[in-house]
C-alpha cells in the first residue's frame, strides 16, 4: 500500500446506475482492502454517506438521497482525500480471502501503469484465476506472440502485483489457442 498527500492525490467522479451512488476513481494500490467498507469512515459518515465499497479501480460512496449529491460532492470529494491519505480507517466489512486480495491486486494493476503498457502496444490482459497463491493472466491482441510477452509478465506487471500483494506466489501465462 502507498500512502499518498491529499493535495497530490488525483481521483475523480463516475456516474453508477444508482444515482445515489458516486464511484470516486482513485490510483490503484491506493487502498489494500477490497469490499464494503465497516463502520463508513467518519468523516464521510458526517457528511452523509451511508455506504462505503471500496473496488479495485476506486471507491463507492452511496448517500441515502441522490440530490444530495448537488450540494455535498466538494465537501464529500475533501473528505474522501483525507480518508485516503489514513488507510487505516478503511476496514472491510467482512474477511478478505487471499484470492480475492491477490485478485484485487491482479485487477489493480491492469488498471494501472503496468496495463497500460500492455494496452499501448495493442495488447490486453485479463485475469483467469487464483491458484495456491499464482494468478494466472491470459495475453491477448499483439501481447500474444509477442517476445517480450514473459518480460511483461514477470517484469512489469509481477513487480506492480507484488506491491499491492505480499503474499502472491507468483504470475503464470494461460495459453488459450
Amino acid at each position: 500500500m502507498t500512502t499518498h498527500e491529499t493535495t497530490l492525490l488525483a481521483i475523480h467522479p463516475v456516474a453508477t446506475a444508482d444515482p445515489a451512488t458516486i464511484a470516486w476513481v482513485i490510483p490503484p494500490g491506493t487502498l489494500d482492502t477490497v469490499g464494503e467498507v465497516d463502520p463508513v469512515p467518519t468523516v464521510l459518515a458526517e457528511l452523509g454517506v451511508r455506504r462505503a465499497v471500496v473496488t479495485p479501480t476506486g471507491v463507492e460512496l452511496t448517500l441515502p438521497d441522490p440530490a444530495l449529491w448537488r450540494t455535498q460532492a466538494g465537501a464529500i470529494r475533501t473528505a474522501l482525500l483525507a480518508t485516503l491519505a489514513d488507510p487505516g480507517v478503511w476496514r472491510a466489512a467482512q474477511v478478505v480471502l487471499e484470492a480475492d486480495r491477490i485478485t484485487a491486486a491482479v485487477e489493480q494493476a491492469l488498471a494501472g501503469p503496468a496495463g497500460e503498457i500492455i494496452r499501448s502496444h495493442g495488447g490486453d490482459a485479463r485475469l483467469i484465476d487464483v491458484r495456491d497463491r499464482v494468478a494466472v493472466i491470459e495475453f491477448s491482441g499483439s501481447c500474444r506472440h509477442c517476445p517480450a510477452l514473459n518480460a511483461t509478465l514477470h517484469g512489469q506487471l509481477a513487480r506492480a502485483v507484488e506491491q499491492r500483494c505480499p503474499d502472491l506466489a507468483g504470475l503464470r501465462l494461460e495459453s488459450r489457442t
